[in-house]
């Protein structure tokens, strides 16, 4: 299939006959549709209507804790600080300096805020706006910061 040129006087001058213009002309048409359809997504938001899943509805069965995370969850409510928490509904910001450009941005979130939950008396429930960000940094030096506010949305 021919490579479709960027330009409309490009396709005609590199056109022999008319039928190789039309094969060409269509293309270039599709590429700026492709183009106009990008450009339109790109900072909409969008909607899927669907009832989405928990995670409890998404395993069988029940889930134990393991030792590492039992460990984790004391060193975490030890290392939170002290600090007090504004009224409901909850906006956080969390931060997180992960080793690995393979880490998740979302699979931290869940167990801090069950100690964040039990440190602080807030439940996720509440929190009705959430800001992550990731950036990678040297192994040995993870980290996470966070802020919890106040929201001032609450719906959409």
């Amino acid at each position: 299939m021919p490579k479709p040129k960027n330009t409309l006087a490009a396709i005609l001058n590199e056109c022999a006959t008319l039928s190789e213009a039309k094969i060409h002309v269509k293309m270039w048409l599709e590429n700026k549709r492709e183009e106009i359809k990008t450009l339109k997504i790109k900072n909409a938001k969008h909607r899927v209507e669907i009832k989405v899943k928990s995670i409890n509805e998404c395993w069988q069965g029940k889930r134990f804790k393991t030792p590492e995370y039992k460990k984790y969850w004391s060193d975490l409510s030890f290392l939170l600080p002290k600090i007090s928490i504004p009224k409901p509904p909850y906006c956080v910001f969390i931060e997180f300096g992960f080793s690995s450009l393979l880490s998740d941005i979302d699979n931290p979130v869940k167990p801090i805020f069950d100690v964040m939950q039990e440190k602080y008396g807030i439940n996720d429930r509440d929190i009705y706006e959430l800001h992550l960000t990731k950036k990678i940094v040297q192994k040995g030096k993870e980290y996470f910061d966070f802020k919890i506010d106040t929201s001032k949305f609450l719906n959409f």
